[in-house]
């Protein structure tokens, strides 16, 4: 299963999972998440379909739509774009949830591009019964700067798995399901932080076409699953009552998740085998904007490496390198005088952003330029000048023994002293594995506030102080927790490598040149004396 991009006619990206071989299909997930939430369905189609599982608008890593408050017909036509730009002219349809409400609409709407409509996880709402689900369903989870719209976030997640809809209190909504480990909740709540503040921008108005009305008009050929397993059960079933349409099969499954696949891939090959499909997709090649950086990746199996990219322009390609715990977004205004003028690359480290993870005992200079470097290759084969924050400057300097480089920016560089070195592996670090509770998001919080009133942040003594005005902008503050919540179990090794750095050993014998900067707001900035001799 490969992560791609596909750029639309109207410049917006859109990222999807692509699998298997055959005819080609759309899969639609649930909101607010991701195509990653569907992998099950991806996985199980694969074995029949070439399946693209897209992102949908404004969530995962796909562009956002422009329209402020769209409805289904927004999305659906988002996603005929979306086919337009991979050459689909026809396609079979899976939505689950959210995603089955953009698959009615689009069926309605573009009958001659589809050939049949899987609907997963959805039903029947009334009227009376939507207001009282609705009712507290989509929270406000503006970044506060005290941090409690993360636990918003995580009462969302954790319950679920609990009760539908997820904040009634009622004890006939409970789904009599185990509370999953931490760890699942977690996972679902990073998708979560992808969407944002505006992650109930699809939800809601799919909520609102929840009900039988809504499949007036539709006449393609279709599939209904009632799973036994699924916590939408109760409103596929009030669905059932009201009557599906007349192009409509149920499909019926027992509770497990094989189960329930396993039905809808024998659906699927009959609509195939009746059809006569065979065709494979061959997707068009996208164009990059002069004038935008574009999301891709590079490399392939399990080390691929996600950036920001723009080959535009005349020059030594630039190539910028983010610090431990951040992504490429923290380079994109180092990065916007080159736009358009020279080549660009804003990587993202692997176990950061989008970049596939990397194994927590695995991390060191040599292995992350060992992975970054291939990509950067695969970019171009010129020469290049190399712009690093923090660590990212001096996994530049091990890419020389890997790459032809003109020459290296150092922006801040992170400098301890021996006695920090042994205060962060004793006693710095704090937990950040998931709790049930939800209370390492916290821990994770008062870290990165912390860090705006001392050096280093887990020295809370006067001395440590910073003489800087801190910076507690929420939207900067959730910024930094999300980012470091992506590094997952690699936290701790990052933190660790980055405080082992050897700045003057690392500078010896360096014969392209080094500038060495700080910002205004650099913690380290009395210490570069330190390494510049």
């Amino acid at each position: 299963m490969r992560c791609e991009y596909v750029t639309l006619s109207d410049g917006r990206q859109v990222h999807y999972r692509r699998a298997g071989s055959g005819p080609a299909m759309i899969l639609l997930h649930p909101s607010p998440q991701s195509s990653e939430a569907i992998i099950g369905a991806i996985t199980a189609f694969s074995a029949v379909c070439d399946c693209y599982a897209l992102d949908t608008p404004g969530y995962g890593l796909s562009d956002d739509i422009t329209e402020s408050h769209p409805d289904m017909s927004h999305y659906a036509d988002s996603v005929i774009a979306t086919a337009d730009a991979l050459g689909m002219e026809s396609f079979y349809l899976y939505g689950a949830a959210t995603g089955s409400q953009i698959a009615i609409e689009l069926g309605k709407r573009y009958p001659d591009r589809v050939k049949l409509v899987m609907l997963d996880s959805n039903g029947h709402v009334s009227d009376s019964d939507r207001e009282r689900l609705m009712d507290g369903y989509f929270p406000d989870v503006t970044p506060r700067r005290d941090g409690g719209h993360l636990m918003t976030y995580w009462d969302m997640c954790r319950h679920l798995f609990v009760v539908f809809p997820w904040q009634s209190q009622r004890a006939e909504d409970r789904l009599g399901i185990p509370l999953p480990p931490a760890a699942v909740t977690q996972t679902m709540l990073l998708r979560y932080l992808q969407a944002g503040s505006g992650y109930a921008k699809a939800y809601r108005p799919a909520f609102e076409t929840e009900s039988r009305s809504h499949m007036d008009g539709l006449n393609v050929p279709a599939t209904m699953m009632r799973w036994q397993g699924s916590i939408a059960l109760a409103i596929t079933d009030a669905l059932i009552a009201q009557g599906v349409p007349d192009c409509m099969q149920v499909l019926h499954a027992e509770p497990t998740v094989e189960a329930r696949f396993s039905v809808q891939v024998e659906a699927l090959q009959s609509a195939i085998s009746e059809l006569g499909d065979t065709g494979p997709l061959h997707p068009v090649a996208n164009t990059v904007s002069a004038g935008k950086l574009e999301r891709r990746y590079f490399g392939s199996g399990d080390h691929r490496v996600h950036a920001l990219a723009n080959r535009a322009g005349q020059g030594a390609p630039v190539i910028l390198v983010h610090d431990a715990l951040r992504s490429s977004e923290q380079m994109i205004g180092l990065a916007e005088p080159y736009i358009g003028n020279r080549p660009v690359m804003l990587i993202d480290l692997p176990g950061h952003g989008a970049s596939s993870a990397i194994d927590s005992e695995a991390v060191s200079l040599e292995s992350l330029a060992a992975t970054i470097g291939p990509a950067i290759t695969e970019f171009t084969n010129e020469p290049v000048d190399i712009i690093g924050a923090g660590l990212g400057g001096a996994i530049g300097l091990e890419l020389m023994k890997v790459l032809q480089i003109n020459q290296i920016q150092l922006i801040d560089p992170i400098i301890y002293t021996e006695q920090e070195r042994r205060e962060l592996i004793e006693s710095g670090l704090p937990d950040m594995s998931p709790q049930s509770s939800g209370s390492h998001l916290m821990t994770a919080w008062a870290m990165v506030v912390d860090s705006q009133f001392y050096w280093p942040w887990f020295n809370k003594n006067p001395e440590a102080a910073r003489s800087q005005n801190a910076n507690l902008d929420p939207e900067y503050l959730h910024q930094r927790v999300c980012e470091l919540l992506q590094a997952g179990p690699a936290f701790e090794s990052f933190a660790t490598l980055e405080a082992s750095i050897d700045w003057p050993e690392l500078l010896k014998g360096v014969a392209i040149p080094v500038d060495i900067s700080s910002s205004e707001n650099h913690p380290c900035a009395d210490r570069l004396s330190a390494i510049l001799n």
